[in-house]
């Protein structure tokens, strides 16, 4: 269990999905069924990551230190370089705030937005890990990315609208503008679906 208070506090404190929230605490508490909780319970079976094939699959690894997990935060950050050196889960989850690329405390939805990302992005490196195992269906990260987008634009359009009034800065417009949930413009105006056009229905996406 991670001691830092930091981590609870990123969690219950900045709210998402509940089964997104959920997750989150279950992944602090190292309680996630990866291989390498399911041999502590005396299971014995594969332990490679299932999403590199190289590595034997623990909490670190699937979510933070596995290629394929890297590549879809790079992908999910762009174009914001943000240091990708965490140690556990704990140091993601305490340490976000710190990489974030809004310049402005008067941009609350955006900083939101940004402080949100790292629960999706696990929860769908989760699914995308069980796919694999459990229905041999494989994404690229790329379409994990289109996945993320998807559920956490779809979450902010249920939030209530919050307009961002100071104008965005070259790199935050490009990291927030392909969410695009339609709330987030100055002038009020939902903007045509972009992401959200891919979804064949609430599970399956076209590409």
């Amino acid at each position: 269990m991670p001691s830092s208070p930091v981590v609870w506090k990123y969690i219950w404190s900045f709210k998402s999905l509940p089964k997104v929230d959920h997750f989150a605490w279950l992944l602090a508490h190292n309680s996630v069924l990866t291989a390498e909780a399911l041999r502590w319970k005396g299971w014995e079976g594969p332990s490679r990551c299932p999403l590199c094939l190289a590595d034997e699959e623990t909490s670190s690894h699937l979510f933070i230190f596995c290629p394929f997990a890297q590549e879809v935060l790079a992908l999910m950050t762009s174009p914001s370089s943000i240091s990708l050196q965490y140690e556990d889960i704990s140091s993601l989850f305490s340490n976000w705030a710190l990489s974030s690329p809004v310049s402005s405390h008067s941009k609350d939805f955006l900083g939101f937005s940004w402080l949100i990302l790292p629960k999706f992005i696990c929860w769908k490196l989760w699914l995308e890990r069980n796919n694999r195992i459990f229905r041999g269906v494989c994404s690229s990260p790329s379409q994990v990315e289109v996945k993320i987008k998807a559920l956490m634009g779809d979450y902010l359009c249920s939030q209530p609208v919050k307009l961002i009034c100071s104008p965005l800065n070259s790199l935050e417009e490009s990291w927030l503008l392909p969410l695009n949930p339609g709330n987030l413009s100055a002038s009020g105006q939902a903007p045509k679906l972009q992401n959200w056009e891919i979804r064949k229905n609430d599970t399956d996406f076209l590409i």
